[in-house]
Order: structure tokens, then sequence, then C-alpha cells
């Protein structure tokens, strides 16, 4: 993908290159210090961001093996937000006909862990991402497809930021399950470790 900023006759090149199954995205100015800046305007910006982001999502969609045997499917990615879902199949049901304990917790790590990568994209490449710790809180019984909504619970700016000075950086991210009918079945927190020197 290549986005053209006419006014200072640049391009931004805002593609993705999968190197050894990892995402790894670069580009001519990184999108960080273009936000803002006279090459783009706002719109461009927006534009550069959104396929950044559908860039890594697509690509987490297939390099996470497990959540894909699992069934999970990544609907969206922000800036330290991310929406998932988990169709209702067979192969993912309890001994009740519901949604598998276990399903739903891949469900949940798998929103989580997008989210991080949201609040990261600029650097995504440079830092190593580990999910440390996590808790899960079963509300009612998963009929259906479930939705799962993540975010990072903090600025992702500023942690942003605190990996770039510090070299890391440890925070959670909140996500809230959901039934077809909206009700909520489940809340999860997944705390989240990122350090740099990514190889």
């Amino acid at each position: 993908m290549q986005l053209f900023c006419k006014r200072a006759n640049v391009v931004l090149h805002a593609y993705a290159n999968l190197t050894n199954g990892r995402l790894r995205p670069f580009c001519e100015r990184n999108l960080d210090k273009a936000r803002g800046s006279a090459y783009m305007s706002p719109m461009e910006t927006f534009n550069a961001r959104t396929m950044l982001y559908d860039t890594i999502r697509t690509q987490l969609g297939r390099s996470v093996p497990f959540a894909r045997h699992a069934g999970v499917e990544i609907d969206a990615i922000g800036k330290g937000h991310a929406s998932a879902h988990l169709p209702f199949r067979p192969e993912g049901l309890n001994h009740i006909g519901t949604q598998h304990a276990a399903a739903l917790f891949a469900l949940g790590e798998t929103a989580s862990g997008a989210a991080m990568a949201g609040a990261f994209a600029p650097i995504l490449f440079e830092v190593r991402p580990v999910a440390a710790e996590a808790t899960i809180r079963y509300l009612g019984p998963a009929k259906g497809s479930v939705s799962a909504e993540a975010r990072v619970d903090g600025e992702p700016d500023a942690l942003l930021s605190t990996v770039k000075t510090e070299g890391k950086v440890r925070f959670p991210v909140v996500v809230s399950l959901k039934n077809e009918d909206g009700a909520e079945i489940g809340e999860m927190q997944v705390n989240w470790h990122v350090s740099r020197g990514r190889a």
C-alpha cells in the first residue's frame, strides 16, 4: 500500500512485511511523527493509520494458530482498543450446549492482544509483547455468537512514550464479553508486559 502525500511530493510507504511470521510495519516517515506534520493532512494521517490497523488485524488473524483453531475472529483494531467475536460452532461447546469457558478465554485474550497491538502500532515491530497475567469472571451462559470489546486501561500515547524512554511498560487491558442480545456474560483483564528489543 502506498499513500501519496502530494503537498510535499512525498510518498509515505505504509505497508507491512511479514518476516518469519511476525508483523513488521515500516515506512519512510514514521506515522507517529507524521501526525500533525506539514507533510500530511489530518485525513491523510487518518487513512494511513487505518491502513496500518487493518494490516495488523489481518496479520494477527493469520499468525496466531490457536486463536484460529478456537474460531476467534478479530473484527477491528484501533488506537488501544479492539473487537472480536467467537462464532457459535459445535466444536466450541461444553456439555450443556453453550460456549466453552476455554473458548471464551481465548476470545478475550485475543481481543486484548489486538487492543495492545493497536496501542503500539507505530513501533509494533520493535517491541516484544507478553501476556503476563489474566483473570476472567463468567457472568452467565454464553449462548450463540459471543463478541468481545477490549480497551487498554491507560492512555496509549503515554504507554508508547514510556516504552520508548524506559524500555518497557506494564499495563492492563480490560475486556467485556457479550451475547448476541448484548447481555454481558463475562469480564476479563489481561496484564501485558511490552519491552523494546524485538529482533
